[in-house]
């Protein structure tokens, strides 16, 4: 049977807080991915220059016959090869960054209109 005018909506005010609830959620996750990337270029970027500190020392000491060489081309290809992987990851990690920011920026004025504080990014 039929029953005209038996469907409801929910309260408004219910759907607002709905929103703001799942938003809020949404902007958690965001900015604590955001501190995820942000960690993983800062340990990055120190073997980055511990790196490039390691192949210009070797440098000088191939430099001054302090070490054979054969092993400081070795070890200076390892430390190219690493010194090359850090900056595409970094790069990487940079865009990245880039795009949870600006995610998190678009989601602001949502925020903002569920009474809903800015919160740093």
């Amino acid at each position: 049977m039929l029953r005209p005018f038996s469907f409801r909506i929910r309260n408004p005010q219910r759907d607002k807080q709905t929103d703001a609830e799942r938003f809020k959620h949404l902007a958690t996750v965001i900015d604590e991915t955001i501190a995820e990337v942000a960690a993983e270029q800062e340990g990055l970027d120190r073997r980055y220059k511990l790196s490039q500190s390691d192949a210009a020392l070797l440098m000088m000491a191939s430099d001054n016959d302090d070490v054979t060489e054969t092993h400081a081309h070795t070890r200076l290809s390892s430390l190219e090869a690493t010194i090359i992987a850090c900056e595409e990851r970094l790069k990487e990690l940079g865009t990245q960054k880039n795009l949870l920011q600006k995610l998190r920026g678009e989601l602001q004025p949502l925020l903002a209109s569920k009474g809903d504080k800015p919160t740093a990014g």
